[in-house]
């Protein structure tokens, strides 16, 4: 897969607060996206309380970007592992287009890092997102306008914000 941009490295976002305003700030990885083939947005997030998404977008906006201006987007939510999450112990999934939400659970890794993953193919307008390697949604979908960038959000540690091309 050729890149069409990297952060490799942490990514730290600082998110809302419990019981405070939550603005999603966003991180932008700013790239054309490529008409001619696939491609991937992916990073490892730790399981801290909280949410956190990553996907594509067509607007360069810092906060609530995925839900004004999203594509794709796959976000994960581990409030379940703790008590403002009812300490259930069960954490989510949610995969988003516009057109589309689709929802589910995953397992925290033992690692302490998962491998969250979204990839659009403009070819044959299929959106897809997987977590540590398991397809978990695969839609039909359409972007509308031009994806602009790949975008990570918020409150969690990331590690290796990567775009490249090519599907998951």
């Amino acid at each position: 897969m050729a890149d069409v941009g990297i952060q490799d490295g942490t990514l730290t976002l600082v998110g809302a607060e419990v019981g405070g305003p939550d603005e999603r700030p966003a991180a932008l990885l700013s790239f054309v996206a490529p008409t001619d083939s696939a491609y991937t947005v992916s990073a490892d997030t730790v399981h801290f309380l909280g949410r956190t998404a990553i996907g594509f977008s067509d607007a360069p906006a810092a906060n609530h970007n995925f839900e004004t201006n999203g594509q794709v987007w796959l976000e994960v939510d581990t409030s379940g592992r703790y008590s403002i999450g009812g300490n259930t112990g069960i954490t989510r999934w949610t995969f988003h287009t516009r057109d589309t939400t689709l929802s589910g659970t995953y397992d925290v890794s033992p690692t302490g890092f998962n491998r969250m993953a979204v990839s659009y193919d403009p070819l044959n307008h299929v959106a897809a997102a997987s977590i540590d390697g398991v397809t978990v949604a695969l839609v039909p979908y359409t972007a509308v306008g031009q994806v602009r960038g790949c975008r990570g959000q918020p409150a969690r540690q990331r590690r290796q914000l990567h775009c490249a091309r090519g599907t998951l």
